[in-house]
C-alpha cells in the first residue's frame, strides 16, 4: 500500500538557542517567567534531537515555574505526541490553544495530529483556523496538508478539492501536483493525469514512484513512445527497481 499520508508532517519548529541553565535554583527564583521561557527553550532543543526524555524533563520544570506558558504546553504536547502517548498530548495540545488561539504553528500541529488520529472534520477545522490567522502567509501549505489527511482516509472528493484550492493559491505546489495526477489517474482521466504529472515534473525531480505512475497513464492512453521513455527513465536511474516496486513505493520517497 502507497503510504500517501506520510507527507503529512507538522509545522517544523524553530531552533532557539538558549544559553545553558546552571542548577534548578539559582534562575528559577529570581524570574520565574524567565526560568521557564529557558527551560521551554532547552526542551524544544531536546525535542529536535529527538532526545524525549530529557525534553519532557525540562518542559515539565518549565510548567512547574508558569503552568500558563504557551510554548512549554506546546511543545510538550509534541513530545507526547512523538512518544505516543496521545491523550496526554491532547490534553497540552487544547490548552497551548486556549493561552494563544491565534498562533498558526500549534493550530496546524494540533491538525496534524488529529489528522493521525482519523478525525478529519476536527482536524479540518483546526487547519483552516491556522490559514486563517493573520501571521500564517502560506495557507496553500495547509490546504495540502487537508487534502493530505482526506487522502489518508480515503476521502478522494475533500482531497481533490483542498489539492485544488492549494493549487490555485500556488500553482507549483509539487505534492499537490503529483496527488492531482494520482487522483486523475484513479478516476480514469487519463489526459488530466498527464497534464499534473508534466507539471510536477516541470518543477520536481522524477521519483521513482512519479515515473512508474507515467508508465501507468501513458499506458492508458495508449502511447506506446512516452511509455518506453518512461521506462528508459526507470531503468537507468532506478535499476535496482521493477515497475511494480516503483509504482507500489511510498510517493514521497
Amino acid at each position: 500500500m502507497m503510504k500517501l499520508w506520510q507527507w503529512l508532517m507538522p509545522a517544523v519548529l524553530a531552533v532557539v538557542l538558549v544559553g545553558c541553565v546552571g542548577g534548578r535554583g539559582s534562575a528559577d527564583g529570581k524570574d520565574p517567567e524567565r526560568a521557564a521561557g529557558i527551560y521551554a527553550d532547552l526542551g524544544l532543543g531536546y525535542l529536535q534531537q529527538e532526545k524525549f526524555d530529557l525534553a519532557l524533563d525540562k518542559l515539565q520544570r518549565a510548567l512547574e515555574l508558569q503552568s500558563d506558558h504557551p510554548a512549554a504546553n506546546h511543545y510538550i504536547a509534541e513530545v507526547y505526541n512523538r512518544m505516543g502517548e496521545t491523550e496526554k498530548a491532547d490534553r497540552y495540545y487544547k490548552k497551548a490553544i486556549e493561552l494563544n488561539a491565534e498562533n498558526p504553528m500549534v493550530l496546524n500541529n494540533y491538525g496534524a495530529f488529529l489528522c493521525n488520529q482519523r478525525k478529519f472534520e476536527a482536524a479540518e477545522s483546526y487547519f483552516l483556523r491556522a490559514a486563517k490567522t493573520p501571521r500564517y502567509r502560506t495557507p496553500e501549505l495547509v490546504y495540502e496538508n487537508i487534502g493530505l489527511c482526506a487522502r489518508r482516509i480515503n476521502n478522494n472528493t475533500k482531497a481533490e478539492e483542498y489539492f485544488r484550492k492549494a493549487l490555485q493559491t500556488r500553482a507549483d505546489l509539487p505534492k499537490s501536483l503529483l496527488y492531482m495526477a494520482v487522483l486523475s489517474y484513479e478516476s480514469k482521466q487519463n489526459l488530466a493525469a498527464r497534464a499534473f504529472l508534466q507539471r510536477f515534473q516541470s518543477v520536481n525531480s522524477q521519483t521513482p514512484y512519479s515515473v512508474a505512475l507515467g508508465i501507468k497513464i501513458e499506458q492508458a492512453l495508449g502511447d506506446a513512445r512516452a511509455v518506453a521513455g518512461y521506462r528508459d527513465v526507470l531503468q537507468k536511474q532506478y535499476p535496482y527497481m521493477t515497475e511494480e516496486q516503483a509504482f507500489l513505493s511510498s510517493e514521497e520517497k
